[in-house]
């Protein structure tokens, strides 16, 4: 009687809680899974787009990567959702034909919608210190992002980077 609870018991872990716990692992600790909300990342994302994120790679964003930023870290409703723009110890300029620089050289941007404006927060150019990052969004004159009162975003307060 003993060894068929035994064996009723390991099934049960085997065919229920382990699954469980490796999706739970999964898509709350390395994968995650946020909606966009607004029009700042068109044309890449559009409101109501589901969005994959990898965790792991929230302390080291590279540059173009899309970021999902900790709702509490800006006083927001909702995760913003975010393209870097600069890294630390890179310095920004916005120029006034909407060219952004980076270290005095021109970015690339085939993603972007509208015009690039400096923001009325930042004075340029702006350094930006160890730990942090300035983002945008990809919908540039609709995008509240670190050229407003958003800023620079600490590094600690990146969810996770959204999967291409």
């Amino acid at each position: 009687m003993e060894n068929k609870r035994t064996r009723v018991l390991w099934l049960w872990v085997r065919d229920v809680i382990l699954p469980c716990l490796v999706l739970y692992i999964l898509f709350f600790q390395i994968f995650g899974i946020v909606i966009v909300a607004g029009s700042s990342m068109e044309p890449t994302y559009s409101d109501g787009n589901f969005l994959f994120m990898n965790r792991l790679k929230s302390n080291s964003p590279q540059r173009g990567d899309v970021v999902v930023i900790d709702k509490d870290a800006v006083n927001s409703e909702k995760r913003l959702i975010k393209r870097v723009i600069g890294l630390p110890g890179e310095t920004i300029e916005i120029s006034q034909t909407g060219d952004v620089l980076i270290d005095g050289i021109v970015l690339e941007e085939s993603y972007i919608i509208g015009i690039t404006a400096p923001g009325s927060v930042n004075t340029y150019p702006l350094s930006i210190p160890d730990g942090c990052i300035f983002v945008m969004g990809d919908n540039r004159e609709h995008s509240e992002d670190s050229r407003s009162e958003v800023g620079l975003i600490a590094i600690s307060d990146v969810v996770g980077v959204v999967f291409n």
